[in-house]
């Protein structure tokens, strides 16, 4: 679905008006913005009822608010639309059950960039003040809670641009 949210044209001209403070061949600034405002920009929340809703990137967009998956899908679609390599990244739990997913995006030098594996780089865009690269591990947990904290979005600095301006 990624692949037919990326021509969606509102979602191009976000990822256009995302990447427009940027040179076009600065990916790693491009690919950390788009990465930064979808964390922070789009709330995390599960899916009603508990029930698994596979939305669309430009539902996740409209709405401001999804899980892991149509976080990532959001990501992945707007990383595509300008041409970035980017994938949803399947994480499976012990049971061999899907638990989670990731972003993994790859572009001219990201094997240049600390954390690259292979030259991908993959992303955590649920957990707050993750970074792309970043291990989820390296990442503080609560000390009260003993959790990570969740993007519970949105971010103040990531209400603009808004992709329905």
């Amino acid at each position: 679905m990624a692949f037919r949210d990326a021509l969606d044209p509102i979602i191009v001209e976000f990822a256009s008006r995302l990447a427009r403070p940027f040179a076009p061949d600065d990916y790693l600034s491009i690919v950390r913005e788009i990465f930064r405002w979808v964390r922070d920009g789009i709330r995390y929340q599960r899916d009603p009822g508990l029930r698994e809703d596979f939305a669309p990137a430009m539902v996740v967009l409209q709405r401001g608010w999804d899980d892991c998956d149509g976080k990532i899908k959001l990501a992945v679609a707007l990383m595509r639309a300008l041409g970035i390599e980017a994938d949803v990244v399947p994480v499976w739990g012990s049971e061999g059950e899907l638990s989670h997913v990731q972003l993994r995006v790859r572009f001219p030098g990201s094997n240049r960039v600390e954390g690259n594996q292979d030259g991908f780089l993959y992303a955590e865009i649920t957990i707050r003040g993750a970074e792309l690269g970043q291990s989820p591990r390296a990442i503080a947990s609560n000390p009260e809670t003993g959790k990570l904290p969740l993007s519970g979005g949105p971010d103040p600095a990531y209400l603009r641009p808004s992709p329905l301006d």
